[in-house]
């Protein structure tokens, strides 16, 4: 070879050198991506592949679709309390259900404006009131107007959730009655809390009805899947609440912990009725079936519909709505929902969807949307 001939192999090796650590780094971290997404994969495979019918409900007369599991409620109920559960007993999470998700690009671009936001108002009280005429079971719930925060001045209602913003919302509350000026003014959750909200509860027959047809009524749903370990990192996890552990387990010490398969299994052996509010179900706080709710808010779009219900109230110059931060080590994460959800069996995974599937359909949730 000649001496160009060198310099030009010299210059190629060169260029392999500074490019393959690059193109290594990136394969891997691909790589990690991947395998988070295939263990979430894993965790929910038993909710995937299984027969659906699709059925068309006629409401107001505007058509929805929507996927329907082959099975009945009561059937259900006899599944979740059964000893033995296998796979082909089990109801599962529908696929299918991801064409109409509220996490569309199409309902994200709505989301942005105010006719858009009212669309998608229009659409998850269209879904409720479907899912209610599905299961009229749902309907003779008893109301639990205990559990209805009430504002007279501005003409609200709100049913608060655990694990739902529902502290955030209880200081914007605190802030329209005229406790505070703003809500940076409220220090401490434990104010919050000590203070006296007025429920529905409190008024009489005839008070109560005329609220209920006049007021302005709110309420937020979340995720099962998120609400559900949100609740137990929160009050069980690296720092658990005593008087949670004991409720769980009585003769357990303050030093001791819960696994969150542990956890899991003492969901699924509880009554739902009987349930603590901060894993409890949506519907069996809120009563969505026998309340005709103004706004339905997510969640998933917290700020877009905090946002509109202040401005629905002519309220959004009177207080702003406490901005939230995702934590890196929150339910919302995929590290964090493969680590925990990882744990359980296949068996426990399927029977936890069972004993929540009324808040997912309801709401319109699957297991596998966000991943």
């Amino acid at each position: 070879m000649d001496r160009r001939t060198y310099q030009w192999a010299f210059a190629i090796l060169c260029g392999f050198s500074c490019v393959f650590p690059i193109l290594y780094l990136s394969h891997n971290s691909i790589l990690s991506q991947v395998n988070v997404k295939m263990k979430l994969n894993r965790v929910f495979n038993p909710f995937q592949n299984d027969a659906v019918q699709t059925t068309t409900t006629n409401i107001d007369d505007k058509f929805t679709t929507t996927s329907t599991p082959l099975i009945s409620r009561s059937t259900v109920y006899h599944r979740e309390h059964s000893e033995i559960l296998t796979t082909e007993r089990v109801p599962r999470i529908m696929m299918n259900h991801r064409n109409h998700s509220e996490s569309s690009t199409a309902e994200r671009i709505l989301r942005n404006t105010t006719p858009g936001w009212t669309e998608i108002q229009k659409r998850r009280k269209e879904h409720v009131a479907m899912i209610c005429q599905q299961y009229p079971e749902l309907s003779a719930e008893r109301v639990k107007y205990n559990n209805l925060l009430v504002d007279d001045n501005y003409s609200i209602f709100y049913c608060p959730t655990a694990k739902v913003a529902s502290t955030n919302w209880r200081k914007v509350l605190l802030v329209l009655r005229g406790t505070f000026t703003n809500v940076s003014e409220i220090l401490s959750n434990r104010v919050v809390y000590q203070s006296n909200h007025p429920n529905l509860g409190s008024y009489t027959k005839t008070e109560i009805e005329i609220r209920m047809r006049t007021y302005t009524k709110f309420m937020f749903s979340r995720h099962p899947i998120h609400k559900l370990l949100s609740a137990y990192l929160d009050k069980l996890g690296d720092s658990p609440q005593w008087v949670f552990l004991k409720k769980i387990r009585p003769w357990m010490t303050e030093v001791d912990k819960i696994s969150f398969s542990d956890f899991v299994n003492y969901i699924l052996k509880t009554d739902s009725n009987q349930l603590n509010k901060h894993w409890g179900l949506i519907k069996n706080k809120c009563n969505p079936c026998n309340i005709d709710f103004d706004i339905l808010g997510k969640f998933e779009t917290l700020s877009e519909d905090s946002k509109g219900i202040l401005n629905a109230i002519s309220a959004s110059e009177i207080v702003d709505f406490p901005s939230y931060a995702t934590h890196r080590t929150s339910s919302a994460s995929l590290d964090v929902l493969a680590k925990y959800y990882s744990q359980l069996s296949k068996q426990q995974t399927e029977r936890l969807y069972s004993k929540y599937e009324t808040d997912f359909r309801l709401f319109d949730y699957n297991a596998v949307e966000f991943f």
